[in-house]
């Protein structure tokens, strides 16, 4: 009698141990994001301005859009459950090339045109959802983009007396909402995804070199952002 009720106790509280040790995975997954805490978030996606006409110079065909591999780093602090903010960079490094005809008096020049993008700025973010081990929120982005439009010569045995490449930079200010999705790994690290509309306002002229080269994209542009992320969190 004495053996069957000591058996029994102790199933009840193996079972009582695997209840809590079940209960306190979801609060683990969550603990850091809880409380104050600063992360940052490494992101890989692509960049796309599907509302814009891109059209190189002397040229009569016009892209409707433009599409590039994006990297983005960033760095933000988490003082409360709902509210977080911080800054980032974003690279576009992997640009679709063409090639464009530039005339200049000795005839036309054929060079090979690549276009870059960089942008830098704040961030605010807002959690609107957050269950266990699972977040969604919203947010605000602004700072400045930087777009690079560069021409190198194609063929490189051609003797020429203007520069064999050239870079022109046009920059101006640009903001945007995003929202995105959180998942937990583990205290420390996250899994996500996250899309970002952004409005850029870049001088209505386009800037031009000194071998008749111009920029590709000016005044006001609407790019498309969408991507993964990876996020390591850590206390404050």
């Amino acid at each position: 009698m004495a053996v069957g009720r000591l058996l029994a106790a102790l199933v009840l509280l193996g079972s009582s141990e695997a209840r809590a040790q079940s209960a306190t995975v979801p609060v683990q997954r969550a603990e850091i994001s809880a409380r104050p805490h600063a992360f940052v978030d490494i992101g890989i996606g692509g960049l796309s301005l599907p509302y814009k006409q891109l059209c190189l110079p002397t040229e009569s065909r016009c892209a409707r859009s433009d599409y590039t591999l994006l990297g983005s780093l960033r760095y933000a602090l988490r003082f409360s459950t709902r509210w977080a903010f911080g800054a980032g960079v974003s690279l576009g490094f992997r640009p679709i090339s063409d090639e464009a005809t530039v005339e200049s008096p000795r005839g036309n020049i054929e060079r090979i045109h690549s276009r870059n993008y960089l942008l830098m700025g704040g961030l605010l973010r807002y959690y609107a959802l957050r269950q266990e081990g699972f977040e969604a929120w919203v947010g605000s982005n602004a700072g400045i983009i930087v777009v690079s439009d560069r021409y190198e010569l194609k063929d490189k045995g051609t003797a020429i007396i203007n520069p064999r490449s050239t870079t022109l930079a046009t920059q101006g200010p640009m903001v945007g909402l995003g929202a995105g999705l959180d998942w937990s790994l583990n205290p420390s690290w996250a899994i996500g995804g996250w899309t970002t509309q952004m409005v850029w306002f870049l001088p209505k002229e386009p800037v031009c070199g000194a071998t008749l080269e111009c920029a590709t994209v000016s005044g006001a542009s609407y790019s498309l952002e969408l991507g993964l992320s990876l996020t390591y969190r850590t206390r404050i």
